[in-house]
């Protein structure tokens, strides 16, 4: 669906790491894999996505907010064993047209 709405023809790649069930450092190491590319969009389900988004702006005790279907943009400039994300926007489902 994320591919469609932002017109992604790229590759999708597909891992069992980003479970919903996974701690954050898993999901980050997973992440970390692709440090290569110019962006990364890890997609799953909760409780996973809350804490990562919190993990990724370091400071994993965050508590976050997050509905179905919401986009969430953290840019880190590094990909270090921990990371050190800038919050940059996460819009409503209902605001990102999802």
């Amino acid at each position: 669906m994320a591919a469609e709405t932002l017109r992604y023809t790229g590759q999708i790649v597909e891992t069992r790491a980003p479970t919903p069930d996974a701690s954050p450092a898993e999901a980050w190491d997973e992440i970390r894999k692709y440090r290569h590319e110019p962006s990364v969009l890890p997609a799953s389900h909760e409780p996973l996505m809350s804490s990562l988004a919190a993990f990724l702006l370091n400071s994993p005790t965050l508590v976050v907010d997050m509905k179905k279907a919401t986009p969430v943009r953290i840019d880190s400039e590094r990909a270090g064993p921990l990371p050190s994300g800038v919050s940059k926007w996460m819009p409503t489902p209902a605001v990102a047209g999802a």
